[in-house]
């Protein structure tokens, strides 16, 4: 690729070169012939000093990439607000133990009939009944709980890596912003980020991004963000026809293909 010094893209990507990673093998086979002036990579993993004094153009014993020779950036690690294990909620749950054992040792006794056994079973079976649903009781509260909580603790995160990323991109006087798909919060984030340094996004799919997380929360997050990742994008690369066809369907957007790109094999 000629040089160009009026252009340069960040790439961000949750596994970057050197990696035996497939997402990581197709980043270095379509970057390893740019000039590494015209770009740079990001990542929320440390590529930087993990390998800085690795040679450019060697691959470690565990690696089938080499490292590529365009600069390397590493996201700081996001901080995390846990509801859960605040002390707002732990002290919660102290006053309603206390408040739980305060009841149970002002419960009047029982008064012995004539029927003492038959009377024990009954209480001793409405007292199972009654802690079975509390118990199912604090479980569905605790799962609400631990929704929010992710809910805004990915709000945060994606606040907190934009503005990294844009902090980067701006020292690094990018044009353009690629993020990849892989983790949950890098789209996302890109996309603040190049809104905030008023450059253009493109999101690059390599697997559908909607729906690739398991945890609802998860899912619940991506298929929130999708449309603007993909609507708003001023380009969606995808590796191939049937991802392409799916964000025309659901979004009437046309992608750019990329298809994986492969070594050429000679016969011995």
């Amino acid at each position: 690729m000629g040089s160009d010094p009026s252009f340069k893209v960040g790439l961000l990507s949750h596994v970057l070169p050197p990696s035996s990673s497939g997402q990581a093998i197709v980043l270095y086979r379509l970057l390893r012939d740019w000039d590494p002036q015209q770009y740079c990579v990001i990542s929320s993993k440390d590529y930087v000093t993990s390998h800085q004094s690795a040679a450019t153009t060697t691959a470690t014993s565990d690696h089938v990439t080499c490292r590529l020779p365009g600069a390397y950036h590493h996201l700081p690690i996001e901080t995390h607000f846990r509801l859960l294990d605040s002390r707002a909620f732990q002290w919660a749950r102290r006053l309603a133990a206390g408040a739980r054992s305060l009841r149970n040792h002002s419960m009047p006794k029982g008064n012995e009939g004539p029927h003492p056994q038959g009377r024990s079973q009954r209480a001793g079976g409405k007292i199972s009944a009654q802690k079975s649903l509390l118990g199912s009781w604090k479980q569905g509260c605790r799962s609400a709980l631990q929704g929010w909580d992710d809910w805004i603790n990915l709000r945060s995160q994606v606040k907190q890596r934009a503005k990294a990323i844009c902090r980067i991109a701006r020292q690094e006087r990018c044009t353009a912003l690629v993020a990849c798909s892989g983790d949950l919060i890098d789209l996302p984030a890109a996309f603040l980020a190049a809104q905030w340094a008023a450059i253009p996004f493109f999101s690059y799919m390599f697997d559908d991004y909607a729906q690739q997380w398991v945890a609802p929360s998860q899912r619940t997050f991506a298929q929130a963000a999708c449309p603007d990742l993909i609507k708003r994008a001023a380009g969606v690369i995808v590796p191939n026809e049937f991802l392409a066809r799916v964000y025309r369907d659901a979004y009437g957007v046309e992608c750019a293909i990329i298809r994986n790109p492969v070594e050429d094999v000679h016969p011995v």
